[in-house]
């Protein structure tokens, strides 16, 4: 593990940034055994950085740099607030990239050290975060919808379990490939169904031994789904986290933004701009996971990868 080690003194702030396929964020947090005890700084950047990623299996340039000047950005902000530990995580996009040095290189002429993590060390991170703030997760099925891939995190039926029984998949399907690969802007357009389609098969070939007793959904597209649902004209950490979403709810909603023109979906509260065309695929990876493990609802937490990131520097 890479960190950037700040010499600071009468400080505990730790943080954590997450280079993902769609957006790179920070945390900030205060952590008391192992846990964040207060969240200090909660801040992303639009990076699209998977763009393209699908059919070239490059990074493209204009993207590196818009990735680099957003890490710049929440570097100097986690660094202004003393913080004593920084740990700078890159996923998908990053460690599936053939050009992925490139950012790499880049962050460390201006003096930031970047981890590109594997799928298991990002499923295990992310289960770091959730812990934070949902209770009981002993037999839980944890999944982060991301840009670049999905995680998913089983947990042991005992409560008290060691990490070596916990059982971590990456899967190479997300939001921002989906957007890709098939134009999904509106009910109107047939790749709809071809995407649900593609959506589907992928999913069911996801098989766990044990069934999970409870689901758990981290990340945008269940954030949004349940800020949608709940009516939040303002982000509320506190109010998503353990939030549960029943499945009819989620497909009402995912119908409505289906039907709504991508130019007028900035107008349903709770869709961030940068979500307006991701929220589609997010929505049918949702579904189509709680079908296939048979769940009708699934809890949300807002904490996922970045809080864990920052837990772990």
């Amino acid at each position: 593990m890479s960190t950037n080690t700040i010499k600071r003194n009468n400080t505990s702030f730790s943080a954590g940034i997450d280079i993902g396929s769609n957006a790179t964020r920070l945390v900030v947090a205060s952590i008391v055994n192992s846990k964040i005890d207060k969240l200090i700084i909660n801040e992303k950047r639009s990076t699209r950085l998977a763009t393209g990623i699908h059919n070239s299996g490059k990074l493209t340039d204009q993207h590196i740099d818009i990735a680099i000047k957003a890490l710049e950005e929440l570097y100097d902000i986690a660094i202004n607030k003393n913080v004593s530990n920084i740990r700078i995580v890159a996923t998908s996009a990053v460690r599936e990239a053939s050009n992925g040095h490139i950012l790499i290189e880049k962050a460390k002429d201006i003096g930031i050290n970047i981890e590109v993590i594997s799928g298991e060390d990002e499923a295990n991170l992310t289960l770091l975060g959730v812990k934070s703030v949902i209770e009981n997760l002993s037999s839980a099925l944890i999944f982060d919808i991301g840009g670049g891939s999905t995680e998913f995190i089983l947990t042991p039926k005992s409560a008290e379990y060691n990490d070596k029984e916990i059982i971590c998949k990456s899967y190479k399907i997300g939001v921002v490939k989906l957007a890709d690969m098939f134009n999904i802007q509106n009910d109107k357009n047939d790749d709809v169904l071809a995407c649900q389609k593609y959506v589907d098969e992928y999913i069911s070939n996801i098989s766990f031994d044990n069934k999970p007793n409870i689901l758990v959904a981290t990340a945008g597209t269940a954030t949004t789904i349940a800020q949608i649902a709940l009516d939040l004209k303002h982000y509320n950490s506190d109010q998503l986290n353990g939030y549960i979403l029943n499945i009819a709810k989620i497909e009402e909603i995912y119908l409505k933004i289906l039907s709504t023109p991508i130019n007028e979906r900035g107008s349903l509260i709770g869709i961030e701009n940068d979500r307006l065309d991701l929220i589609i695929p997010g929505c049918m990876l949702l579904i189509s996971i709680m079908k296939k493990f048979n769940f009708s609802e699934v809890v949300v937490s807002d904490y996922g990868l970045r809080h864990g990131v920052a837990i772990s520097a």
